[in-house]
């Protein structure tokens, strides 16, 4: 596993050394810079996983199409796009968790990225860009950006929560999960979170951010005039 570390609180960056035989797999709008030992290599990923087929179901799954392979020996950098945390996630052999779009950052070569689960609302809503899932597989470790603070819980086979699609983070591949409109017409209308709220169900462990791209957008949308036409 290569020498990782996390520098910086409201804004962190990921900084990965490598020695000449690692590599990782990095989202290529996220590197910030790195050493001249650092080699890079822009395509559909990894052949083992599947070449142009992975990168379609990657792409189908909120995240590039094409990704950048990184390798050492040398240092190489990256930048959250949201002020929160990176964590890190390591996965054993066919263990799976299901994570936002834009949350995947780094991982390494052996595991796979892959569509999770989506569903489009209508036009607005969530800034108009669906709910999207992306699914992470081990065996070997991911390195997650989340907005804000992330918060987990362990749930109970008996326990489920109830979380607004913006603040999802992460959660295991084999809770059951739903989308339940909100029942109340009234907070529908006046209690601004929305049409549809993400049911999981335990047991599992799930990670909730306490920011989302969605939110700051929502807050900003009055202050955003539109240019006037020339």
């Amino acid at each position: 596993m290569p020498d990782v570390r996390i520098v910086g609180s409201a804004y962190p960056t990921l900084e990965i050394t490598l020695d000449a035989r690692e590599e990782v797999v990095v989202d290529p709008g996220r590197i910030g810079w790195y050493q001249p030992g650092v080699r890079l290599h822009t395509g559909t990923g990894p052949r083992r996983h599947g070449g142009l087929l992975a990168a379609v179901a990657r792409r189908v799954g909120g995240g590039r199409f094409l990704v950048t392979t990184v390798r050492g020996p040398g240092l190489v950098a990256l930048a959250a796009a949201v002020p929160g945390h990176i964590v890190p996630l390591t996965l054993e052999a066919h263990e799976a968790m299901l994570v936002h779009q834009h949350a995947v950052l780094a991982y390494e070569s052996t595991v796979r990225v892959s569509v999770g689960f989506q569903h489009r609302f209508r036009a607005g809503l969530w800034g108009g860009d669906g709910f999207v899932l992306q699914r992470i597989e081990g065996p070997g470790t991911a390195w997650l950006a989340f907005g804000g603070d992330p918060v987990e819980y362990r749930l109970q086979p008996d326990e489920s929560l109830n979380v607004h699609p913006g603040f999802v983070a992460a959660f295991d591949a084999r809770m059951t999960f739903s989308l339940a409109p909100v029942a109340s017409v009234s907070t529908i209308l006046f209690g601004e979170t929305g049409l549809y709220m993400a049911h999981l169900k335990g047991p599992g462990r799930v990670v909730v951010q306490s920011w989302s791209v969605a939110q700051l957008a929502g807050v900003l949308s009055p202050f955003v005039q539109p240019r006037p036409s020339q």
